[in-house]
């Protein structure tokens, strides 16, 4: 918010159309809102320039992850203001995992203010048993909504006398629900969270939750650095001077429970996002930066299932002590 850049992309041609690709100029930048684009086409004719008129001149460039040679029909996921058509959530697994007090990302494309989302809570079986619309958190970017939130397990499952067995979470427009859901399993366990965020292949927020082994890692690197001191007498042998620095590095590592094919293929979208994050919480809402630096995986040979494992540091580790 705030930024202001100007780019000038010239074509020449005589031909009544001309295309560019406005999206080349962001393409090794690090975001995690959309940037929006305001076109300006002026024509040049005998050393004078004149304003051309364009019919649509603002675009949104969501921070996607897709090469150049994939694409995606937006058209899927855009919820209009003034429809109520079934899109998608900005997300490409829809049936996924969830464990008691974990905080979860998703997003919306969308250009009204009145977009929100509705759980629905069911048993194991598919028997609904209530819903609600609480909310932790929700963004707006652009043509992006981001919504933050988790579930209030221990409360239905106390007012029904029932465990959980998933939960629908469905976008609403207006109080119409206007996305197909995406399902979340609940895990009966309650490992300690490991919720990591991050801008997923298509331009939204995702996010997964590490339940596996937790590693911390802290070490302390030392550098020294010499330099000549021209103030001392000549025959003085200490001719040199020092400054040392102590330097604090954390790496973390999260590994995951045992997890299915579309899981897996999902979370290479995690290694390869150009955005990761923590979400800290709703007061005074933090967003701090991880860099992903190794994610490996182990494949078993039981039912085609994954294991992953995700080393990383947070973007302002490096500091000096």
């Amino acid at each position: 918010p705030g930024d202001l850049c100007n780019i000038t992309m010239q074509k020449y041609s005589t031909a009544g159309d001309v295309s560019f690709n406005v999206t080349s100029p962001f393409t090794h930048m690090a975001r995690k809102t959309p940037i929006r684009v305001n076109l300006m086409a002026y024509k040049v004719a005998n050393n004078v320039s004149s304003l051309e008129p364009i019919t649509n001149n603002t675009i949104y460039v969501l921070p996607t992850t897709l090469s150049k040679f994939q694409s995606v029909n937006y058209a899927d996921y855009m919820m209009y203001n003034s429809l109520n058509n079934k899109v998608k959530f900005l997300t490409n697994l829809n049936n996924r995992h969830y464990n008691y007090g974990e905080k979860v990302g998703l997003s919306l494309l969308t250009d009204s203010n009145n977009a929100s989302v509705i759980k629905k809570y069911y048993t194991n079986s598919g028997q609904f048993l209530e819903s609600d619309t609480d909310i932790e958190y929700v963004e707006r970017n652009e043509m992006r909504t981001d919504f933050y939130l988790s579930f209030d397990l221990d409360g239905v499952e106390k007012r029904n006398s029932i465990q959980v067995g998933f939960v629908d979470v469905i976008g609403m427009n207006g109080g119409v629900e206007v996305t197909e859901p995406v399902r979340y399993n609940v895990i009966p366990k309650c490992n300690e969270n490991h919720e990591v965020f991050f801008v997923n292949e298509i331009g939204g927020i995702d996010s997964f939750n590490f339940l596996g082994e937790y590693i911390y890692d802290s070490k302390i690197n030392s550098l020294t650095t010499y330099m000549i001191n021209p103030t001392r007498p000549f025959e003085d042998t200490l001719e040199l001077e020092h400054n040392q620095h102590k330097r604090n590095e954390i790496t973390k590592t999260l590994t995951t429970t045992i997890i299915n094919g579309d899981t897996a293929k999902w979370l290479n979208e995690l290694s390869k996002s150009k955005y990761t994050f923590k979400y800290l919480g709703p007061d005074n809402p933090k967003f701090k930066m991880l860099i992903v630096d190794t994610m490996n995986i182990q494949v078993s040979d039981r039912n085609s299932t994954f294991e992953i494992t995700l080393e990383y540091h947070d973007a302002d580790n490096s500091v000096n002590i």
